[in-house]
């Protein structure tokens, strides 16, 4: 829950006039457990995919990125996944890119890790050959952490589509529709 997310929640709430409390979690499956669990009420960033509406409804997406694979810099563009065989490829564990690349890419060899430092700490070292995520967040890491050292290799026929996800509370989901689409186009 930064940047973005956190802004959009921010405004949301000042337009309510209702705080939001934010409920610290370990990780993203943690995360997803919480508000399955009625722990938490909403996902600020969370992408829908067919295993996740089974039990969670979103708003339309507020923030579109692409994913992209980075790789150690001496590794060459990658045009398509396929290129890369059966080498070893990070993924942030239960992000939805886990279940958007297995059914698209049946055939990668799929590492899960917890986080995305664990995953660019791994491609730094070589126990895998890169890591996929969004490009803002890996541009973001690679800039502050790895140059010299990273690149990003590759773009992937897919994209992080953020929005806010609920339980099912229809009411809850109906305002943050309402709200988020307000904030978008009035300031």
């Amino acid at each position: 829950h930064v940047e973005i997310s956190h802004d959009y929640i921010d405004i949301i709430a000042s337009k309510l006039n209702v705080p939001f409390k934010l409920i610290s979690t370990k990780n993203w499956e943690q995360s997803l457990t919480y508000v399955k669990e009625h722990r938490c009420d909403i996902l600020s960033s969370a992408m829908s995919t067919p295993t996740r509406t089974f039990d969670l409804k979103f708003t339309t997406p507020y923030f579109n990125t692409p994913l992209v694979i980075a790789t150690k810099i001496h590794n060459s563009f990658i045009t398509n996944l396929t290129d890369v065989g059966d080498k070893k490829i990070a993924v942030v564990k239960a992000y939805a890119a886990v279940e958007l690349l297995s059914y698209k890419y049946p055939q990668l060899n799929l590492i899960e890790v917890d986080n995305l430092k664990d995953g660019l700490k791994k491609v730094a070292s070589g126990e895998v050959y890169g890591i996929i995520d969004s490009l803002a967040t890996i541009g973001y890491h690679i800039q502050k952490n790895y140059i010299g050292s990273l690149k990003i290799s590759g773009t992937i026929d897919k994209e992080l589509q953020l929005a806010f996800a609920v339980k099912d509370d229809e009411i809850l989901l109906s305002i943050l529709k309402k709200k988020k689409n307000r904030s978008l186009t009035n300031g």
